[in-house]
């Protein structure tokens, strides 16, 4: 049985979590999944005992299985070049960058879909991309508080506390079925749909 996105290629410049999380999944799905990192590597690199696994982390390895990967300085206009020349090229970019950043770095979608109009975008931020909030960057423990969800595991005196696992999964597994929605139907008919998805706490669990 032939895999449900081969044939798909997909730009990866998210960090951390949910960005590398949804990539995976969509690699799992069949699509060509290409890690874009910054020199100094990306965020999860750094998170947890460099030394034991020989430049990457647990988290590192786990979130970016399945994925190929290219070093690119997008502070850079040869770095940016090469970006572009990938992305007449492929058919998603995914990126969890604050809003405003990916437009510094010259990867907003504005700007990618003028050089690919089929290109579908996956953005995540963790307050949206408008309202007071919009610039704020967030992590699970941040979701939780601001949605109230730490007052429902509250201790046996009333003091807040996290849950105990991680919801960004969730919302990551909707956000690459959110991708798998909008190119599958589209493929062989010569045209895709090109949204740009965000995920936000108020629409994934209580939290990012």
């Amino acid at each position: 049985m032939e895999a449900l996105l081969k044939g798909v290629t997909v730009l990866d410049f998210s960090e951390y979590i949910a960005g590398p999380y949804c990539g995976f999944l969509l690699a799992d799905l069949g699509a060509r999944v290409i890690k874009v990192e910054p020199p100094d590597g990306a965020e999860e690199r750094r998170l947890g005992t460099l030394a034991r696994y020989r430049g990457n982390t647990r988290m590192s390895l786990a979130f970016n299985r399945g994925k190929e990967s290219i070093v690119v300085d997008l502070q850079e206009s040869a770095g940016r070049d090469i970006v572009y020349h990938m992305v007449a090229r492929v058919d998603v970019v995914l990126q969890n960058f604050a809003p405003g950043v990916a437009k510094q770095l010259g990867i907003d979608y504005d700007t990618l879909s003028g050089l690919n109009k089929q290109i579908v975008f996956l953005s995540s931020t963790a307050f949206g991309e408008v309202g007071p909030h919009s610039k704020r960057k967030g992590f699970d423990i941040i979701a939780h508080a601001a949605s109230g969800v730490m007052s429902n595991y509250a201790d046996e005196e009333g003091a807040p506390r996290t849950p105990g696992g991680i919801s960004v999964p969730a919302c990551s597994m909707r956000w690459a079925s959110s991708a798998r929605s909008t190119i599958a139907p589209s493929r062989g008919r010569g045209r895709r749909s090109r949204p740009a998805f965000s995920a936000r706490v108020s629409r994934c669990k209580p939290s990012r």
